[in-house]
């Protein structure tokens, strides 16, 4: 009964350290992958903000900004931003802050990536940060 309660008790630590290594966060953390980023700015279960940055270079069509929201139950939704922008022809950075806000349940991941609408160009680069307490 020992063992067993150890064993559960480092499988939870591990859990809990794997969930931290993708930007856990009190609904404040950044994240990035390759050339995007993603920033949540927030308080407890509440965010105020998110914003996600793509250093391009160049060459792409347009560009647009989308998000994957994840609750606790893993279901999933995505939000495109409202902008799409004309592709540089040259490295640029382009920025977006009309991401998801407001209060989330405890566990949800925040996904933030882009995309070229004309098909022009795969673009690379998915951080994600989860929520907690």
């Amino acid at each position: 009964m020992h063992t067993a309660r150890l064993a559960a008790t480092a499988i939870t630590t591990a859990a809990v350290t794997a969930a931290f290594a993708i930007g856990t966060a009190d609904a404040d953390a950044s994240k990035q992958d390759g050339p995007v980023s993603l920033t949540v700015i927030g308080t407890g279960l509440v965010v105020g903000k998110t914003v996600t940055t793509y250093a391009s270079h160049g060459g792409e069509g347009q560009v647009q900004a989308y998000y994957i929201v994840v609750g606790p139950d893993g279901q999933a939704k995505r939000f495109n931003s409202e902008v799409t922008q004309a592709g540089a022809t040259g490295s640029g950075v382009y920025r977006d802050s009309y991401g998801p806000s407001g209060g989330f349940l405890d566990g949800t991941r925040i996904c933030a990536g882009w995309w070229d609408p004309t098909g022009r160009v795969s673009i690379s680069g998915y951080p994600c940060v989860t929520i907690h307490k």
